[in-house]
């Protein structure tokens, strides 16, 4: 399960976020919690420009966004929703665009995160009792907190995670209307147990957290809440398709994604979480009329559909193949995607993994030797994902032969 601190959504080990370049927009959740009400000292123009940033990013127009940005900074260059927005398009780009591969961006982020620490401090010494600049503090201090978990630090992650917890409350304390700063605070109660067992306990001791509030909180958010509602929407997806504790209901999760897709017509971050929610689901005829369209998008160079989404599909579509058990079908598929993990000059994450989804397959048709082989190809890229040990794993002795082939991203 992924943890997720204050504003923050804290990976890697939840489910959908080091498992799903789709399930990395969950992440630009962090823009959606810009203010629901007018900015304090800040002029209509920023506002306008901070909403057109936010609409670009679930479009996935970066560089649209970024733009955007500046264009408010030109207006009041010490605004802290800028230096916030500013700081997640450098995560989004270094996790989403570069897959993680690109260390110069990682550095950006850092820099940029803690300018945005930095800002919203010395906004809150003029404005005081701004709830919104409140919650770009927390915000900024959750992205930190996402970065920490991804390299372990557990303890930096939860110092920062109880910094943003703390900060999205004075928010929701000074405007108890402002229903947006119910987001982190439910996103916190409802993951608190996902973290590792000893650091569970000490953030428990030092957060609380309860899973039924938070569950309900982010039901307040997302048919209340202002900027936040679509990211509300997304985070009860997860819960839908991945909750272990009774909350599990994937018709809802289809029915919410659904209605987002017609919102969002053209943007391929909707139409990939369709794909893992139709495939929770079961909603295999439907999966793969999705994966079709999508493909279809690619060939005629739609906007944001890239060709090496390629590889995506064809693990997509194994991957259902191999859940009903259509073993050839799905060996077909996965030999597909890792035909493409060096495609480019980096290596495609969804390509490595089908070779590792590839060996499974091999496994499950009693294929050893192709299985070893398949497993070791994957071993031979860089351990960007973490795939190494799965594929270590394959090679020591057969795995999946029971087909529990389990989510559809990757870990």
């Amino acid at each position: 399960m992924q943890v997720r601190i204050g504003d923050g959504i804290v990976p890697p080990i939840g489910k959908w976020y080091n498992r799903s370049s789709m399930k990395i927009f969950l992440l630009s959740a962090f823009l959606a919690v810009f203010p629901s009400t007018s900015y304090a000292a800040a002029p209509s123009e920023v506002e306008a420009h901070i909403l057109a940033s936010i609409n670009s990013i679930w479009a996935m127009n970066f560089d649209e966004s970024q733009a955007h940005l500046e264009k408010a900074k030109l207006v009041e260059p010490e605004y802290p929703y800028i230096y916030f927005g500013q700081a997640n398009l450098s995560w989004l780009r270094y996790v989403y665009v570069s897959q993680q591969t690109d260390p110069a961006l990682k550095k950006k982020f850092e820099k940029e995160v803690q300018a945005a620490v930095t800002a919203s401090k010395k906004w809150l010494k003029s404005h005081p009792n701004d709830a919104q600049a409140y919650l770009a503090l927390s915000g900024a201090y959750g992205l930190r907190a996402r970065l920490s978990t991804i390299q372990k630090h557990w303890i930096r992650a939860l110092m920062d995670g109880r910094r943003a917890v703390k900060f999205t409350r004075k928010a929701h304390k000074l405007d108890p209307e402002l229903y947006d700063a119910l987001l982190g605070a439910g996103v916190y109660d409802y993951y608190s147990d996902a973290l590792p067992r000893g650091i569970k306990i000490l953030s428990k001791l030092i957060l609380g957290g309860d899973r039924e509030r938070g569950i309900e909180s982010l039901k307040i958010v997302a048919e209340k809440g202002n900027f936040t509602k679509i990211a509300a929407k997304l985070l009860l997806i997860e819960i839908y398709t991945e909750d272990k504790y009774g909350s599990r209901n994937t018709e809802e999760a289809v029915r919410i994604i659904s209605a987002l897709k017609k919102e969002f017509p053209k943007s391929p971050i909707f139409h990939k979480i369709e794909h893992v929610c139709l495939y929770e689901a079961g909603r295999f005829e439907e999966l793969s009329a999705s994966i079709a369209e999508y493909r279809r998008r690619i060939k005629l160079d739609w906007p944001y559909y890239p060709k090496k989404d390629h590889a995506r599909m064809f693990v997509t579509e194994g991957t259902a193949q191999f859940a009903q058990k259509e073993l050839e079908l799905a060996q077909k598929s996965f030999f597909k995607a890792s035909r493409l993990a060096d495609a480019d000059d980096k290596p495609e994450r969804w390509a490595v993994w089908g070779m590792v989804r590839l060996g499974q397959v091999h496994d499950a048709l009693k294929s050893r030797s192709k299985a070893i082989e398949a497993y070791k190809s994957a071993m031979a890229f860089p351990d960007i994902w973490g795939f190494k040990g799965i594929a270590r794993s394959g090679v020591r002795k057969p795995i999946l032969l029971d087909l529990k082939v389990g989510q559809l991203p990757p870990p």
